[in-house]
């Protein structure tokens, strides 16, 4: 009798353990899923970010002279990482950085133009945009 008992403890116990780690391997793919999206998330953000800049210079290039707007952009990505946009004129492109782990990523977005002034680099948000005969102003 005392031989059942235990030898009933002893699958028990191997049972449970085999269960845990089934547990812990399936928990570990599930945070790590998780890292990945919020990393993605992270960058579609940052690339929103940098697509709503250069198409709102696009506009007010193609709008031609006195157009205006001005580009709200927050501060800060959604999950509150810093990011920083700068204009490449030589490229034609708005470029976004932001840090993705201990990297820094970035993401460039085309303009139509070369063709502007003021500020370029660290863009500080709200964004105002003007055309002043076929030259942007940026704000």
């Amino acid at each position: 009798m005392l031989k059942t008992k235990s030898m009933v403890s002893t699958e028990l116990i191997i049972i449970m353990s085999v269960a845990m780690v089934i547990f812990i391997v399936v928990l570990s793919g599930v945070n790590k899923r998780s890292a990945e999206n919020v990393l993605s998330q992270r960058s579609m953000d940052a690339k929103l970010n940098a697509d709503k800049l250069s198409s709102g210079i696009n506009s007010v290039y193609l709008a031609g002279p006195g157009a205006s707007m001005q580009v709200n952009l927050p501060s800060n990505l959604l999950d509150g990482t810093n990011y920083s946009l700068q204009i490449n004129k030589m490229h034609h492109t708005v470029i976004v950085v932001w840090t993705s782990g201990s990297d820094s990523r970035q993401y460039s977005s085309q303009l139509v133009t070369a063709n502007i002034s003021g500020i370029t680099s660290d863009i500080s948000y709200p964004v105002n945009i003007t055309n002043q005969q076929g030259v942007i102003y940026i704000e």
